[in-house]
């Protein structure tokens, strides 16, 4: 059916014969010709030129009227890359059955032609978009900015491409109301810390709101556990920072937003979280954060009253908050290298510290400490320490 002319002679096809047939022929000669010009194009062989011609009849045959014909070229062109524009917008604008197919796998939707196909399509072509496994980044944040929920739910779940930092908060900044989102969102590899800070700072406030107006009125139990339930909440983001640089980003999104709380940080410490003390007292106090570290390691170096002066820790934490990195240095020279203690194991070896060393401490001020450790460390040291308390009253009476 295709009428090549001499290889000297232009053009290479009489594309005449196709518009004849086009116009002429009946359905099932329609469709050898269309599936004929499509293997043509999909052709690796093919000459360039030789593609140009037949863009013209292959367009047409895209508008032909009967269903199976446009469905078999797009079948046929799925897997090609490069098409021609025109026949890759043909085949999108086509019934959802044989465009979303084509809109999902084909390699000649690129660059600008996704940007196209995301600013004219439906929710069915968004949705087929962003289900692509090449997805470019300009797409991606049109999608973040202006998607619905489903193309959210389906970017979420496209284990084939990374979402961006910068376009993963602004899909929570949209949907962060929306429990199935925000659920997806949290499970999302690698996703900054910082939405996960606002998120927890988000549910407790919310969380609080509805105790306030329901039949139970919140007591200062409950609002003591919601508190407590949001700080170790915090602190488990905190530790979860692979790097200095994205501890500090964390610790300055909170600190911004006043939820760097005191107890925050020293529930931190008392759990044996030294990083996060530490660098959580370098950004306050202004002290760069290697210098505290070789503070830390050294125990000497830099004074740690005016530390916490300029953190502004009260100064009434500063024996606990001695007592922790002392209690860190002492089981890094015994335990394995890199190895870190349990909180149950760290609580433990700090209230010891706090109980036995410091000889010229008042047992009167040593027993605030122990209180004071009571209030942030884990349940199990915090019955020992209790316990450390009624001890030494019971003795002063």
């Amino acid at each position: 059916m295709l009428c090549r002319k001499k290889p000297n002679t232009p053009p290479s096809l009489n594309i005449s014969v196709f518009d004849r047939i086009i116009e002429g022929e009946d359905a099932a000669t329609r469709k050898r010709l269309a599936r004929q010009l499509a293997e043509l194009v999909a052709d690796r062989a093919t000459p360039p030129a030789e593609r140009e011609e037949v863009t013209g009849p292959l367009l047409k045959l895209l508008m032909d009227p009967q269903r199976d014909i446009r469905a078999a070229i797009a079948e046929i062109l799925t897997p090609v890359a490069g098409l021609h524009a025109d026949i890759v917008f043909a085949i999108a604008a086509d019934d959802d059955d044989i465009a979303l197919p084509f809109i999902r796998l084909s390699p000649s939707i690129i660059g600008g032609r996704q940007m196209a196909i995301f600013e004219a399509g439906d929710k069915a072509r968004r949705k087929a978009l962003a289900g692509r496994c090449d997805l470019e980044p300009k797409t991606v944040t049109a999608m973040a900015l202006k998607g619905c929920r489903d193309i959210i739910l389906t970017l979420l779940g496209n284990a084939s491409i990374k979402i961006s930092d910068a376009d993963l908060k602004r899909i929570y900044v949209r949907w962060r109301k929306d429990v199935k989102v925000t659920e997806k969102l949290l499970k999302y590899p690698g996703l900054p810390l910082v939405i996960r800070a606002a998120h927890v700072r988000a549910a407790s406030r919310r969380l609080r709101e509805q105790l306030a107006k329901g039949s139970l009125m919140a007591g200062r139990d409950i609002q003591a556990t919601v508190l407590r339930a949001q700080e170790d909440s915090l602190v488990d983001i905190l530790t979860q920072a692979r790097t200095r640089a994205e501890l500090v980003e964390v610790l300055a999104f909170m600190s911004n937003r006043e939820m760097l709380t005191p107890s925050v940080i020293l529930r931190a410490g008392c759990h044996g979280h030294i990083r996060v003390l530490e660098q959580s007292l370098a950004f306050l106090a202004g002290v760069k954060g290697k210098r505290m570290a070789r503070f830390v390691k050294s125990g000497r170096g830099l004074p740690l009253r005016a530390i916490l002066a300029k953190s502004g820790l009260p100064q009434s934490c500063h024996l606990l908050v001695r007592a922790i990195f002392d209690t860190a240095r002492d089981m890094a020279e015994s335990e394995e290298h890199g190895r870190i203690a349990p909180p149950e194991a760290f609580g433990r070896a700090l209230l010891e510290k706090l109980a036995s060393g410091y000889d010229r401490i008042a047992v009167h001020d040593k027993t605030r400490q122990v209180e004071l450790l009571a209030r942030f460390c884990d349940d199990k040291t915090r019955v020992l320490a209790e316990h450390f308390c009624t001890g030494l009253l019971q003795a002063a009476a």
